[in-house]
């Protein structure tokens, strides 16, 4: 009303409506069968969509069990695809980094296969083998190396399907998101103190799936999310941040505490980064962050969606999963959770790239079976 330069009386008064009336259109209900809303509407140049909350979502649903469906005519090309990819890392690519930019800030049908991922792997590579030689910079070590792996997984998975969200967003989403997600959790340890053993890796994980899973839920509101790919993307996003926070936390801990060493800080962030491809808050809250947009039944998401029974369900898995890894209970089985969680990964997003582009996939499954 401000932008266009109405008050409540003025536009009362244009719109002939009664107080009560305007009130009630003001709400952000939607009234779509009242002709005077829809003229409310047109005068404020809105979008019944974007303005009405009780909206029934459009989108199509499916159940969050086939989220972790295995389709056997899909092991093959991913197998396959997956194989390919890891070649072309060493392989120069035809693209130039010109052409990648242009891509990605004005015509982003240009380039289809994703090349930015593996610049920005080679360049968090080379700063961080540079720095480490030549500058040891205390903050800009434990940063650069706990990047490697949730950034380059993130680029890859946006330039995967990029659904109307800008990369510039997600990395600002990246940031923002790891840093409220921290604070809410060392927050909320305040009340729940830090219990030892088992029970507290429990705590731990609910405590830090729940803050993500907070976050997740206000970014979904406030950019009014309508796509599940968005929401794949905007939860890798907020995990990505903060693993990358906790990961060089951990790093300074080894530098800081008693006996430790450089070196030490070194070891400690390449293992978590080695164990960041399959385990991760970056692989979880992806889940949770899908999960949590499958469950809202209308355009806007609302605070329901968060208490309902898959949400929920998903939740205490993924914050079980994480105690599981914390507790060390597992020993020398570390490395097949961390196969089990990059097969996860992989099912997530390719039932969810399924889900909305069927036919493209199935054409996929073709092109690779003949």
């Amino acid at each position: 009303m401000a932008h266009l330069g109405y008050d409540f009386d003025l536009l009362k008064e244009v719109l002939g409506l009664e107080e009560t009336v305007l009130s009630k259109y003001l709400t952000g209900r939607t009234y779509p069968k009242e002709l005077s809303y829809q003229t409310f509407l047109m005068y404020l140049e809105l979008d019944v969509q974007d303005y009405g909350f009780r909206v029934a979502s459009s989108e199509k649903r499916f159940e969050t069990s086939k989220l972790f469906r295995i389709k056997k005519e899909r092991i093959k090309p991913l197998v396959k695809s997956g194989y390919q990819l890891f070649l072309s890392l060493f392989k120069k690519s035809e693209i130039s980094t010109k052409d990648v930019f242009l891509s990605y800030q004005i015509e982003k049908d240009v380039i289809i296969e994703p090349v930015l991922f593996k610049r920005v792997l080679y360049g968090l590579l080379t700063l961080s083998i540079l720095n480490v030689i030549l500058s040891n910079l205390l903050v800009l070590t434990p940063l650069l190396i706990s990047s490697i792996v949730p950034l380059v997984f993130l680029v890859y998975l946006y330039e995967l399907e990029k659904k109307d969200l800008g990369l510039i967003h997600l990395l600002l989403i990246t940031l923002l998101g790891g840093i409220l997600s921290i604070g809410l959790t060392h927050l909320i340890r305040e009340l729940t103190g830090y219990p030892a053993g088992l029970t507290g890796d429990v705590v731990t994980g609910l405590v830090e799936e729940g803050a993500k899973l907070l976050v997740v839920f206000g970014l979904l509101k406030y950019f009014k999310i309508k796509h599940v790919y968005q929401a794949l993307l905007i939860g890798f996003a907020v995990g990505a941040g903060f693993d990358i926070l906790e990961t060089a936390e951990y790093g300074l801990n080894a530098l800081f505490s008693d006996n430790g060493s450089y070196r030490q800080m070194i070891e400690t962030l390449l293992l978590r980064s080695v164990f960041a491809l399959g385990i991760g808050h970056h692989f979880w809250t992806m889940t949770l962050a899908v999960i949590l947009h499958n469950a809202k039944k209308f355009e806007v998401i609302e605070f329901k969606a968060l208490i309902q029974p898959p949400v929920i369900f998903a939740y205490v898995f993924v914050s079980l999963f994480h105690a599981l890894w914390n507790s060390g209970i597992l020993g020398l089985f570390y490395l097949l959770q961390l196969v089990v969680g990059f097969v996860l990964f992989v099912l997530v997003v390719d039932n969810v790239r399924a889900h909305i582009k069927p036919k493209e996939i199935k054409e996929e499954v073709s092109h690779y079976v003949s």
